[in-house]
């Protein structure tokens, strides 16, 4: 069986955006909630190292904001939660 490692999501506005909440419930059905997921802002440069390791700074915020699938569905229904046929 195949899984997911770790989730970008990436925009073209200037802030990090975090995933609508279809998407969300979505993706619980297929990963753990330990996934790393990555919010990215416009502009990113990978190829820039930034000064503390996790994304460049911006006025507004980081470039980069690293999160789990489990903090961004708290109390989430899951596979588990289903009876085993």
């Amino acid at each position: 069986m195949r899984t997911f490692t770790a989730l970008a999501v990436t925009t073209d506005v200037a802030s990090t955006i975090s995933p609508c909440g279809i998407c969300r419930q979505v993706l619980r059905e297929f990963c753990a909630l330990e996934m790393p997921v990555y919010l990215v802002a416009a502009g990113y440069d990978p190829s820039k190292p930034s000064e503390e390791g996790e994304g460049e700074e911006e006025s507004d915020g980081k470039m980069v904001l690293e999160t789990t699938l489990g903090a961004l569905l708290p109390h989430s229904f899951g596979p588990e939660d289903l009876p085993r046929a």
